[in-house]
């Protein structure tokens, strides 16, 4: 049972502790940017809040889609601490957002 459990664990595509995962995260948060940040402007959309909630979609799609299976590079740890500070902006916006609507 061993040698089938190296066999599989070797055959499995792993993510190196290097920069190879952070390009292909950055890679894809800036094509998220190059693409709907220009189709939201050209639509009229250019508040801050908006733009902000749209950036951070994308940083969270791509944290779904990439994030290391194997291993717990630094990068990640870092991307998390980012992700966590933009849950807290965004509860921040939604509040001042119930507030100028008279619901707080």
């Amino acid at each position: 049972m061993s040698d089938q459990y190296n066999t599989r664990t070797q055959m499995r595509p792993t993510d190196s502790p290097g920069a190879g995962g952070l390009r292909v995260f950055l890679a894809a948060q800036v094509a998220w940017l190059v693409v709907t940040v220009p189709l939201v402007t050209a639509f009229g959309i250019t508040g801050v809040e908006s733009l902000f909630v749209l950036v951070f979609v994308g940083w969270l799609s791509a944290s779904v889609l990439f994030h290391p299976v194997t291993a717990t590079p630094r990068w990640w740890r870092v991307s998390v601490w980012i992700t966590r500070v933009g849950f807290v902006v965004l509860g921040y916006l939604v509040f001042l957002r119930a507030r100028g609507l008279g619901l707080v």
